[in-house]
């Protein structure tokens, strides 16, 4: 229950970033600990959290058209999705 209310949380920072402030700020760092709860207490299913997680940041980016490089939410994406693979 308390990762559900993290990743709302997340995807209302990310809205708000992208959609509000038409900036990037350091906001996807917060998207550590819902991944790092989910994987204690998910498992192996935390793969999942962090692809969805991932793809919320690259949709946001990409329908926001903040006119920052793509390039920064990849490698973002990449790390989130990454880490967690290892595990499987």
């Amino acid at each position: 229950f308390l990762y559900t209310i993290l990743i709302l949380l997340c995807l209302v920072l990310t809205y708000y970033s992208h959609f509000i402030l038409h900036k990037e700020v350091v906001f996807s760092h917060f998207f550590y600990i819902p991944m790092a709860l989910a994987g204690f207490w998910l498992g192996r299913r935390v793969v999942w959290v962090a692809i969805f997680l991932a793809a919320i940041l690259m949709a946001s980016h990409l329908l926001s058209g903040t006119g920052i490089p793509v390039m920064e939410n990849v490698l973002r994406s990449v790390m989130f999705v990454g880490y967690w693979m290892r595990y499987l």
